[in-house]
């Protein structure tokens, strides 16, 4: 009886215990914040040390066993941005092996790019109307070479077909109406054709069609909002001449809008009930914030969600998929935000406010092989690229590379709601928790001229594991960890690294795993608790798999 007695007196105080603590001190380097010390510390429970002045005190608790959860399904890889046809064209081969490098590590299937038809000659014969395609044929033969589909942007207008001389950026993209609407729809019939000729029927239905690049950007588009829709309209038909089965969709609308009367989404979906033509997706851009005097005004997350609401919804009352074909921190192409971890920081917390709004998330670009103010000559300037210019790794990919981890599971929503820096998943079946962290410190908006930039100290709690022995790994991003950047500046900013530092600077870029030292014993009331400090810009992963 004593016996029986002390053993329940020992499983109860097991149960009770709290198994395991640690502290993830992480530490950035972003655009004006110097590196800090990285340590990882065993804690006991509570607070360890006091917080310094200024810091964020936020809060994370997870409930691995609560009820329902969507499967994680990685919407925002699936597509992503290029820069535009004639830059594919003439660098077919390198643009090639970085979408290929992104189609392996991260899982992209799709990539959009502006300007394909300026490829296309005037034929030489008027009458006959028979089409040059064989740069086209070049471009799309690099990306299905890289294991990858395109999303076609019908655009620009070639030349020899436009309605007048106004271009965009160093390729001269003409942005005219066409000056005969019966030869752009004999084009674009052709156009269409020429891809099923070469790739199958079969294949290019899989395709979506999206007609021309933010018509309500007068940088975009000369005409008027009719001007669009009669070219919206007059595309369907040319490319459902060709194929009726062809999926086609736009209206590829910026956040800003033509006029003052209201945005061009709901107008677009409004026009198009009233003289309808096929619309199989709704195409929609979102950006962060512009770059001015050497700050960031900064659009605020609860101004970005509503903007996304407003658009999700309006899509579900039409039953339309929703695709963010373009978005990322700034429009600009050198922005130094761009390379820094602090874009790593931007980009988790973009699509954890997009998670369940939208059917596709496309990051804009694939690489700072980019050509609208002329290709870069340095290997890092800013660009938008998820790779520098030659293909090394920056900050923003490990965020992506982050969010792959996550695949397999089910969200697990922090009690705290949708406002918590946080995402995690659940994966039942392979018993692995993943927590993402990070600190983007303007949720708020406003500008980084006014607003400081400040540390995030989280306590992070855990329930429901079931009971083993756990493993724990973390990945780090921050000022000297997995952040090719700052190893670039360390090398004196080579524009065109050598061999030898291109193979450096490769090994610098990997998220390298961190296995606390024991594992963690979970028992049937086991809370783990967690502590993370994180500077600005700081990005981590917390992964547990039950040994």
């Amino acid at each position: 009886m004593a016996n029986t007695r002390r053993s329940a007196s020992r499983a109860i105080f097991l149960c009770a215990i709290l198994a395991a603590t640690a502290l993830l001190s992480i530490s950035c380097r972003p655009i004006v914040h110097g590196p800090g010390v990285v340590e990882i510390t065993p804690a006991p429970p509570g607070r360890a040390g006091t917080p310094a002045a200024g810091t964020l005190q936020t809060r994370v608790t997870l409930r691995v066993n609560a009820p329902g959860g969507e499967p994680v399904k990685p919407f925002w890889i699936d597509v992503v941005g290029s820069c535009n046809g004639v830059l594919w064209a003439e660098r077919a081969k390198d643009l090639s092996a970085h979408l290929a490098h992104i189609h392996q590590r991260l899982g992209t299937n799709e990539v959009r790019f502006h300007n394909i038809l300026s490829l296309v000659p005037q034929p030489a014969d008027a009458e006959r109307r028979q089409y040059d395609f064989s740069r086209v044929d070049i471009v799309y033969d690099a990306i299905m070479a890289a294991g990858v589909r395109p999303l076609v942007e019908v655009s620009f207008m070639p030349p020899w077909l436009a309605s007048g001389s106004k271009t965009i950026f160093a390729y001269k993209g003409n942005v005219t109406p066409p000056r005969n609407i019966d030869e752009w729809k004999t084009l674009v019939t052709a156009f269409a054709k020429r891809l099923e000729e070469r790739y199958s029927a079969d294949e290019v239905r899989k395709w979506r069609f999206e007609i021309w690049n933010e018509p309500d950007l007068s940088d975009f588009w000369s005409g008027s909002r009719e001007d669009y829709y009669h070219l919206y309209k007059a595309s369907v038909e040319a490319l459902h001449a060709a194929d009726p089965a062809l999926v086609v969709g736009g209206p590829s609308s910026a956040l800003t809008s033509i006029d003052e009367k209201g945005d061009l989404v709901r107008w677009f979906l409004e026009r198009n009930r009233q003289d309808p033509a096929a619309l199989n997706f709704v195409t929609w851009h979102l950006y962060g914030g512009f770059e001015q005097d050497g700050h960031y005004n900064l659009r605020g997350l609860i101004e970005m969600r509503a903007r996304i609401d407003e658009i999700s919804g309006l899509c579900r009352q039409r039953e339309l998929p929703l695709l963010v074909t373009e978005w990322n921190s700034t429009p600009h192409p050198h922005d130094a935000i761009h390379d820094e971890p602090l874009n790593a920081a931007f980009a988790l917390n973009l699509v954890r406010t997009a998670r369940g709004k939208c059917d596709a998330f496309a990051y804009w670009v694939i690489s700072d092989l980019f050509a609208e103010q002329g290709v870069p000559t340095s290997e890092l300037s800013g660009g938008f690229g998820l790779l520098s210019l030659r293909g090394l790794e920056k900050p923003v990919f490990k965020a992506f590379e982050m969010l792959g981890m996550t695949l397999g599971g089910k969200w697990i929503l922090p009690d705290e709601g949708q406002d918590t820096q946080a995402l995690a998943s659940w994966n039942k079946k392979e018993k692995k928790l993943v927590l993402l962290l990070w600190n983007w410190p303007y949720d708020v908006g406003g500008s980084t001229a006014e607003m400081p930039a400040l540390a995030r100290d989280v306590d992070i709690s855990m329930h429901g594991l079931p009971r083993g022995r756990w493993q724990g790994t973390i990945y780090r991003l921050d000022a000297t960890h997995a952040n090719v950047t700052a190893a670039w500046r360390a090398m004196g900013e080579p524009a065109a690294p050598t061999h030898k530092q291109m193979e450096t600077l490769t090994g610098t870029a990997k998220l390298a795993p961190e296995r606390l030292a024991s594992p963690l014993a979970v028992g049937w009331r086991t809370v783990l608790t967690w502590k993370a400090y994180l500077k600005p810009g700081d990005c981590c992963a917390v992964v547990l798999t039950r040994e």
